[in-house]
């Protein structure tokens, strides 16, 4: 019995030795090299993986709460950079343990891992000898994301170390950081051989040859301008102000090539001003600079960004919900990002003349006569919204923001709706006494739905703007 089990156990052994075939089994949790690089499906879907690592701007904290536009009512990391607390090893939000991803997409860390997408993409189309039109679209897609990865970089930290392949382990790590002048000279490459290889226009959230020429544009505008050049005072303060400044060559050249890049987006002559042929009232430009941002793509915008609202969770600060993070607390919104006094004070007058708090007529009536597109970004004292919830409309029919005091007969005051002190909630209201009305939809019901806009990466507005402040 024990030789039968012996024989038996042989002949299994050599059976299976014979056909190994069950070991050659592809994994179920990923794709090979080989499979993903040999499947024109798969290399796009590896480049729409890339797209992911733009900058996303509507999102529980935003950009203009890192500047002197607005202030954050949370302080989720952001008033440390304003008040310029960070350092080496703390860089409030801009750090890359920061918990909301769109700020990630943003850090040193991730903006390099991104390009090394972009490289290992180059160098496995080359290695697998991909061909064709697609292809070509794609090599021109990721020319322009590592252009636009580069530019974030460029724009935080001035010269950095240019890559231009994947690394591994055994390369050496330590390189040497450029000069400003080589990253943009870099950057300016990548959006040319972006230019010539992209079609004239498309879908507009996939890079185009308008998308790569207007970036472009951006770029030279930087770098020409008075913060990049040794002119400007602080870079003489640093050791190696050739990393973060142009310390030679003419910069009246910079201006000229600068100019050229938006008149080549301009000559393109695709792209035109949402509602360019004029208003005939105040009222009129106000509601069409509104209606800008409320559409999903229009004849101005040359590069936008989506968000996946279906397959988003709602429940998550992740996915952005621009209109709940920033109404005003009165409408149950959580008054998030709002505009700085300074700010608000920075819109004109509607014929042009600067607002001063010093101005009798100015000050007895501060919101009367300003800039339309004033009334198009700001929520102030006794603007009119939209309409309150349940719970609150019988405090207020009409929808009117409440961020002042009104006085009683008796000489008491009360905390208007929209308040830190009033009666609906008082954990989420302005500082400023102003709200964010830019961006956001009035039909939408923000306390339980989401408006699903694109975030507009450049427009064509932009680009006039840039040709406008070049100095020739």
């Amino acid at each position: 019995m024990k030789q039968f089990k012996i024989f038996a156990m042989l002949m299994m052994l050599m059976f299976t030795a014979c056909n190994d075939d069950f070991l050659n089994v592809d994994p179920l949790d990923r794709y090979s090299d080989a499979a993903v690089w040999t499947d024109k499906a798969l290399v796009t879907s590896f480049v729409n993986n890339i797209y992911q690592g733009q900058y996303y701007g509507f999102h529980t904290v935003m950009f203009s709460s890192l500047c002197d536009e607005a202030m954050e009512v949370w302080s989720w990391e952001s008033q440390p950079v304003v008040k310029s607390e960070i350092n080496p090893s703390y860089l409030g939000i801009l750090g890359p343990g920061f918990w909301i991803y769109a700020f990630n997409n943003v850090t040193w860390n991730r903006l390099y891992k991104n390009i090394r997408a972009c490289n290992i993409f180059f160098e496995n189309v080359e290695k697998y000898e991909l061909q064709g039109n697609d292809i070509d679209q794609l090599r021109g897609e990721v020319h322009y994301l590592r252009g636009y990865f580069y530019y974030w970089l460029m724009s935080f930290w001035g010269g950095v170390p240019l890559i231009d392949k994947s690394y591994s382990p055994s390369d050496e790590l330590l390189v040497t950081r450029n000069t400003l002048k080589e990253t943009v000279d870099y950057i300016v490459k990548e959006l040319d051989a972006a230019a010539g290889l992209l079609p004239l226009s498309g879908d507009k959230a996939r890079a185009t040859k308008g998308a790569a020429l207007a970036l472009k544009s951006r770029v030279l505008l930087y770098a020409a301008s008075d913060l990049y050049n040794s002119q400007a005072s602080w870079a003489s303060g640093y050791k190696n102000p050739e990393l973060v400044s142009y310390v030679d060559g003419d910069r009246q050249a910079r201006w000229e090539a600068a100019r050229k890049a938006a008149k080549d987006v301009m000559d393109l002559n695709i792209y035109r001003l949402y509602g360019e042929n004029g208003f005939s009232t105040a009222e009129e430009a106000t509601d069409n600079y509104v209606n800008l941002f409320l559409n999903n793509g229009n004849d101005e915008d040359i590069m936008l960004t989506y968000y996946d609202i279906v397959n988003s969770n709602n429940g998550d600060f992740q996915c952005p919900s621009l209109g709940l993070f920033n109404s005003p607390n009165g409408f149950h919104g959580w008054g998030g990002n709002v505009p700085t006094g300074q700010m608000v004070d920075s819109y004109e007058m509607i014929d042009g003349s600067k607002f001063s708090w010093d101005n009798p007529e100015h000050k007895a009536e501060p919101y009367k006569n300003r800039d339309p597109r004033f009334y198009a970004c700001v929520l102030y004292d006794g603007a009119k919204w939209r309409q309150r919830p349940d719970d609150v409309i019988g405090s207020d029919p009409e929808g009117i923001v409440q961020t002042g005091f009104y006085e009683n007969a008796n000489g008491s005051y009360n905390p208007g709706l929209d308040t830190r002190q009033g009666p609906i909630e008082d954990w989420n209201g302005t500082y400023t006494g102003y709200y964010m009305r830019k961006f956001i939809d009035p039909a939408v019901n923000h306390q339980y739905d989401r408006q699903n806009y694109p975030f507009r990466q450049i427009r064509y507005a932009e680009v006039l703007l840039n040709l406008s402040l070049i100095h020739i």
